[in-house]
C-alpha cells in the first residue's frame, strides 16, 4: 500500500525483558510483517554479548511514504491485534523521528 505525503524516517530502539530476547524477536517478526505493507525497515539485532542492560536488543530504521502511511500502519487490524503480545515482549522502546 502506498500512501503519499512527505516521507518520514524513524529510529526505533527496542528493549527485551531480561532473558526474553527470543520473545522480542518473535514478536518483531510478526509486527514487521504488517509494517512491510506500509513502509520499509532495516532491522539490526544487537549481539547478546553486549549484556550491559543499556544497549537496545533491536534497532530499526523505519521509513514510511508519509504520515498517512504511518497512521494506516498504526490502525491496521493486525497491528492492533499485536498490542497484548507487545506488552509481554517489549520492556521498553524509544522512537525518534529522523525526518
Amino acid at each position: 500500500m502506498v500512501l503519499g505525503g512527505m516521507a518520514m524516517k524513524l529510529l526505533v530502539l527496542l528493549y527485551a525483558y531480561p532473558g526474553q530476547e527470543a520473545v522480542l524477536r518473535a514478536f518483531e517478526d510478526r509486527a514487521l510483517a504488517v509494517l512491510g505493507e506500509y513502509g520499509s525497515v532495516q532491522r539490526y539485532v544487537a549481539p547478546a554479548v553486549l549484556g550491559l542492560g543499556m544497549a537496545p536488543d533491536e534497532v530499526h530504521v523505519v521509513e514510511f511514504g508519509g504520515e498517512l502511511a504511518y497512521a494506516a500502519y498504526r490502525k491496521h487490524v493486525r497491528t492492533l491485534a499485536l498490542g497484548a503480545e507487545r506488552v509481554g515482549a517489549v520492556r521498553d522502546s524509544f522512537v525518534l523521528r529522523l525526518s
